[in-house]
């Protein structure tokens, strides 16, 4: 019964709240429901994430969602998993919508998580988006003939030359490129600032902001997961550009804030000396501000 009412609370609303256009609304509410009902891996994905939507909205039940987004998220990876051994065209049209909703996961899980998360419990959530890039970029010719061919846009493609970005965001990271010399964290910031661009041209675009974990080099990842004090500063930055889209989305609310903390808790006070950390918060505040001007401007 509970699960018949996940189901519906999917069809009817949670697949109106994931991704912006008709389009992508219209394919997360019939084609991907259509495609769970024959295949098991995604109808415990859509579960899962109706799940944790309805621990938002129904914080009276909450515990009884949380238990059962856990147990369908689990349940869904596991067979997931055992699937990606063996990845065919046909098998991709169902393991790729998944993949997109691991995505989703990984942002929103923190609803139904109590604790405050460490800098590793965040990096554990976006491996869950990064391992998600080897379908994306092997599969997209596969399933562009199918409904769900529309999800190959997941990671837009980046055309930002026309787009003024925000002063505020410019200024943060011209900031944190004359703070480095190694050309792998010159082309990181540089693929950050493209993704800044887009999303100052298409600020509705969730996707463009949680695509950024899939493309930065393993160097770097690597690099996060040891601490190093500048990954863990381009990692804020990419913090800060999360808070455009938080009030929007509710999947993604918080993160900017979760990862802030975070960081902040992993650095030394050494390092932010020498790093500007605190300069670096001042603009946050500064482009907070900014974002909360123009969401007034435009009501």
């Amino acid at each position: 019964m509970l699960d018949m009412t996940l189901m519906n609370h999917f069809t009817a609303v949670t697949a109106l709240t994931l991704f912006p256009g008709d389009q992508q609304r219209l394919v997360w509410q019939t084609d991907i429901h259509y495609l769970a009902r024959s295949n098991p891996v995604l109808m415990h994905g859509i579960l899962s994430v109706a799940a944790i939507h309805l621990a938002l909205l129904e914080s009276e039940s909450s515990n009884q969602y949380r238990l059962r987004a856990l147990h369908h998220h689990d349940v869904g990876v596991q067979l997931f998993n055992q699937q990606l051994s063996n990845i065919t065209s046909e098998n991709s049209q169902v393991l790729f919508p998944f993949a997109v909703m691991l995505v989703v996961w990984a942002h929103s899980s923190p609803i139904i998580i109590k604790d405050d998360l460490q800098l590793h419990d965040i990096l554990n959530l976006l491996e869950l988006v990064r391992g998600c890039k080897t379908i994306f970029m092997m599969h997209w010719d596969t399933i562009s003939g199918t409904p769900i061919g529309s999800l190959r846009d997941f990671i837009p493609r980046l055309k930002s030359d026309q787009v003024v970005l925000s002063y505020v965001a410019l200024r943060a990271l011209e900031n944190l490129k004359a703070r480095t010399s190694d050309p792998i964290y010159k082309h990181a910031i540089e693929r950050l600032e493209n993704v800044s661009m887009k999303a100052a041209g298409e600020p509705d675009d969730v996707r463009t902001v949680v695509a950024w974990p899939c493309l930065i080099d393993e160097e770097i990842w690597d690099h996060l997961r040891h601490k190093q004090p500048f990954s863990l500063l381009l990692l804020a930055h990419y913090a800060m550009l999360l808070e455009r889209y938080e009030a929007q989305w509710w999947w993604v609310n918080g993160w900017s804030r979760r990862i802030l903390r975070a960081v902040g808790d992993e650095m030394s006070d050494t390092d932010k000396a020498a790093l500007g950390w605190h300069t670096f918060l001042s603009n946050v505040e500064e482009y907070r501000q900014e974002l909360l001007d123009s969401s007034v401007q435009a009501e």
